[in-house]
């Protein structure tokens, strides 16, 4: 129990370094009495939370809930309570932009209507793009200080991140506390609970944060076939910079493997990512929905979702976005991002950015087409586990996913340019460069402020 590691026990030579006690629990104890057991650690900041089933210093998320809350309340403030959150998790890559920009639009009608979409967890440079991306960034279990969306925010250490979350709790109460009498659903979105919230512990520190404001919840989560889910994850990466890596990379890699680890087997984990929701919130409250043409009321994801909502008047249409670059697109990124790897100097990152802008809005489009055998290959790694997401959640369907390998080639097509292709396409780049003002948008430039590459890996 509580295993950890002990520099001073690998350096006094003692195995691995690695420690753990044994604690036999008390007879007769509930479930519920479990979730509120600590054992306490004499001598130390350190305690045994059982909920979370590892050792952990000073408060957990809850109990900072728990206590900012109480203060507030001796101070006099007061805040209602939602009937029911409607949480949006993702996943990344089904249109949760569009979603996000559409609920930002129509803020002011959907509170009109009892639905009420918080601006304080919303992001730094989202802007009317309602993702509350801090949501996420804050129920990450503790030891997460080299991610993204910290570094953004300038959490390095514990302190500063209990100051974060207190921070959001007084924030969210306060808004929540000025919401419209009216509003009686509370309305989230954010595919960073698909991505960063990959264990209970932080799915739990979620719900912690969200059980001060709702009585009852609905997870909704759109999943589509994991290998469209690669491909559009490769893009990305590929657009941003990462140039030496694989669509379909072996999960886990093997010993030896000389392409750099950008994702995991966790990431397209759809039967974990519903089995973990529910296990926090309840079976009952998941909701999961295909990500296809034939299934989206609507057509799209934001007309899919607002369809189960009682909602009155005119809607704005959100605007269509295509971030995704073509196959040419992407072979001149990678061959241009590899050389400018090879000689940074100062401006490197500025440029990148510029570049990667001007590409995306010249060779919008699909990437390369992977392989017949490939998307096989792939989507065998999760056969077994989607067969029982497709038992479980979706018994009408024959299959979870209606993939058509016939429209992939058997083989791969060749990317090549001549020099006067090249040129050409520089000539379009730079052109749309001037076009886009020299591109460096603002949300590059508070992130460089912070001390991070102007893209996010």
């Amino acid at each position: 129990m509580a295993d950890r590691f002990r520099q001073d026990l690998l350096d006094g030579g003692h195995a691995d370094g690695r420690c753990a006690f044994r604690y036999d629990l008390p007879p007769n104890l509930s479930p519920a009495d479990l979730q509120t057991l600590s054992i306490g650690i004499v001598g130390t900041d350190h305690f045994f939370p059982f909920r979370v089933g590892r050792l952990v210093a000073g408060t957990t998320p809850g109990q900072l809930y728990q206590r900012v809350a109480k203060d507030l309340r001796e101070r006099g403030q007061s805040w209602r309570r939602f009937r029911t959150c409607i949480l949006h998790i993702g996943t990344e890559k089904t249109g949760t932009t569009s979603l996000q920009n559409c609920l930002g639009l129509n803020r002011k009608l959907m509170a009109d209507n009892g639905y009420f979409i918080p601006r304080s967890p919303v992001g730094l440079s989202d802007g009317t793009t309602m993702n509350h991306v801090q949501l996420a960034m804050v129920s990450m279990y503790d030891e997460k200080f080299d991610d993204d969306l910290r570094r953004q925010y300038g959490i390095l250490n514990k302190q500063s991140l209990d100051k974060a979350r207190e921070d959001l709790f007084v924030r969210f109460s306060q808004e929540v506390a000025e919401a419209p009498e009216a509003c009686h659903t509370l309305v989230l979105s954010s595919e960073h609970c698909h991505s960063r919230l990959a264990t209970l512990e932080e799915v739990r520190n979620l719900k912690d944060f969200l059980d001060h404001f709702c009585d009852a919840y609905r997870i909704v989560v759109y999943l589509r076939p994991q290998h469209e889910l690669a491909i559009s994850q490769y893009g990305m990466f590929i657009a941003n910079g990462v140039n030496n890596i694989d669509m379909f990379p072996p999960l886990p890699p093997p010993p030896g493997y000389d392409k750099d680890v950008y994702t995991s087997r966790s990431y397209f984990d759809y039967r974990g990512l519903l089995e973990r929701w529910a296990d926090v919130f309840g079976a009952e409250a998941v909701q999961p929905r295909i990500y296809a043409n034939d299934t989206l009321r609507g057509g799209d994801v934001a007309r899919d979702f607002l369809a189960d909502l009682s909602l009155h008047g005119h809607l704005e249409p959100p605007p269509r976005l295509n971030g995704s670059v073509d196959a040419r697109g992407q072979t001149f990124l990678t061959r241009f991002f590899r050389h400018l790897d090879d000689k940074r100097q100062p401006g490197t990152e500025l440029l990148r950015e510029r570049i990667r802008n001007a590409v995306q809005a010249c060779f919008p489009g699909h990437g390369p087409a992977p392989t017949r055998a490939a998307v096989a290959a792939f989507l065998a790694n999760f056969e077994s586990d989607n067969e029982l997401v497709r038992a479980r959640w979706f018994p009408q369907r024959e299959r979870l996913f209606n993939v058509n390998l016939a429209q992939f080639p058997e083989v791969e097509a060749a990317a090549s340019f001549g020099v006067d292709e090249v040129i050409d396409m520089f000539q379009q780049v730079l052109l749309m460069d001037q076009q886009l003002c020299f591109s460096l948008t603002p949300h590059a430039l508070r992130r460089m402020s912070s001390g991070l590459l102007p893209y996010e890996e």
